[in-house]
């Protein structure tokens, strides 16, 4: 049985694009997914600009397996098995080709994705800062839930993140450290500020070690037994405790 999960983020762009973008009208498949995975091709003058900012605002809380082409399209397909999109077969001056436009169901939650854009926006939100990390975009632009098959290749790059991540985990617990001082969010993601601090930081003693450099090693530690003093003095005089992990 298919993995099933709230894929609404992933399948935003699309319904946004197909709605606010091409006003509902049918639409070819490269017009479509250029505007959907924000590219610059060529599109057709029809489609809406202020569909690409939402779109934009949309896109800055995906990962980046989620954002490219092949991606797009198998969602559409998605789309089209669950009634939220409609697919027809349009004549052309040389050949057939498929044609898509949005369903009354998907018109209803494309509304939602937008006006949840929008507010955002009036928040001071995703339209507004460009410099959003994935997670922050997330964070900002609530969306509601839409249920949908995991496409295939997103489970395997997926899981293969997650076993990456295992392994930092698994490197930094066998040099001793104690991850729990680090952000659940970034163990689950193998990477972060935190998580990569750490991993430099045992690489680094690892590496001395493995060059027969043990002294510079053995300095490093000192250095950082007298900053750790040194925070927890200045911590102590100030009525603070250490911080989470000192």
């Amino acid at each position: 049985r298919a993995l099933r999960r709230d894929m609404c983020r992933e399948a935003a762009p699309l319904l946004v694009a197909l709605h606010l973008g091409f006003s509902g009208s049918p639409v070819a498949m490269t017009n479509l997914a250029t505007l959907a995975t924000d590219s610059s091709g060529n599109i057709s003058a029809r489609h809406n600009a202020g569909a690409r900012e939402v779109i934009k605002a949309i896109r800055r809380g995906l990962a980046p397996s989620s954002k490219t082409d092949t991606f797009t399209k198998e969602v559409l397909q998605l789309l089209v098995a669950e009634g939220l999109v409609q697919k027809a077969t349009q004549k052309g001056d040389y050949r057939a080709y498929e044609v898509f436009s949005i369903a009354p169901a998907g018109r209803q939650l494309a509304n939602a994705v937008t006006n949840a854009a929008r507010a955002a926006a009036a928040a001071g939100g995703v339209l507004s800062q460009p410099a959003m990390t994935m997670l922050q975009a997330q964070t900002a632009l609530a969306l509601p839930r839409l249920v949908l098959p995991v496409p295939e290749g997103i489970a395997r790059a997926e899981a293969a993140v997650a076993a990456a991540a295992a392994a930092k985990v698994d490197e930094l617990k066998t040099a001793g450290v104690d991850v729990s001082a680090v952000p659940q969010s970034e163990l689950d993601a193998g990477a972060g500020p935190a998580l990569n601090a750490e991993l430099q930081w045992i690489r680094t003693l690892k590496q001395c070690a493995d060059s027969g450099r043990s002294a510079r090693a053995e300095g490093l530690q000192e250095l950082l037994r007298r900053i750790e003093g040194w925070r927890d003095d200045a911590a102590e005089r100030l009525g603070e405790g250490p911080p989470p992990g000192g």
